[in-house]
């Protein structure tokens, strides 16, 4: 499926991908006078810009492309089907949750950029939900909040280099990293709660602040302050 220019969405129905390659060659919003966007299987690709203002559901499938993907409202990520971010920057800027069983690969030099005012939850049961395969690099910012909730052990995959310059707020459980991070904003780590660096080279840079009565837990990385 191509939607090229020209293509308009109108309507407050669902469209969903569940099998199809679908390539957005053009801008295209997603708001609240057209239909949501589901991806449940396939790929969502292209080169033109993706803007989500309203729910986005991703249960399934790859998200590649040149183009953009920015999303607004509330997204959901769910179910432990496969899910790619392959070479795209996907611009996070409302409210994204990883729910239930769910996890992402990024790969190709795909980017999760969580971005000032954004949150990102980590609420699955699977233990790296924000994970890699290869081939190419991998990265993750964060400018706004990523929280830590699950009173459990979640891993951010040590190739994908992590630069955090808003707020980690590790509330629950452990939050682990064992690749490149450069932290230059809030490390918040409630008591009973750790963020453990279990490898690569931690630095800690100008800005960088730690609140909370948990624990930093350094494992295996080198930690320059």
């Amino acid at each position: 499926t191509n939607l090229d220019l020209g293509a308009a969405l109108t309507g407050t129905g669902t469209l969903q991908v569940s099998g199809a390659t679908m390539s957005i060659n053009t801008p295209l919003t997603f708001s609240a006078s057209t239909p949501q966007l589901k991806l449940a299987s396939g790929t969502l690709t292209g080169a033109g810009a993706i803007s989500v203002d309203t729910a986005f559901t991703w249960t399934g499938g790859t998200i590649s492309g040149a183009g953009t993907l920015v999303t607004t409202g509330t997204t959901t990520i769910s179910t432990s089907a496969t899910k790619y971010l392959s070479g795209r920057t996907w611009t996070q800027s409302g409210v994204a949750t990883f729910s239930d069983t769910s996890w992402i690969y990024i790969n190709n030099g795909g980017v999760l950029n969580n971005t000032l005012g954004g949150v990102l939850n980590l609420n699955t049961s699977n233990t790296t939900p924000i994970n890699y395969t290869s081939p190419g690099t991998a990265a993750l910012t964060n400018a706004g909040t990523l929280n830590q909730q699950a009173a459990l052990s979640h891993a951010i995959h040590n190739t994908v280099a992590f630069t955090n310059t808003g707020t980690i707020n590790v509330a629950a459980g452990t939050l682990e990293h064992g690749g490149s991070f450069t932290n230059s904003g809030t490390l918040s780590i409630a008591s009973g709660a750790m963020l453990d660096l279990t490898g690569g080279t931690t630095n800690l840079d100008l800005g960088a602040a730690l609140t909370g009565t948990g624990t930093l837990q350094v494992s295996g990385a080198t930690m320059s302050i």
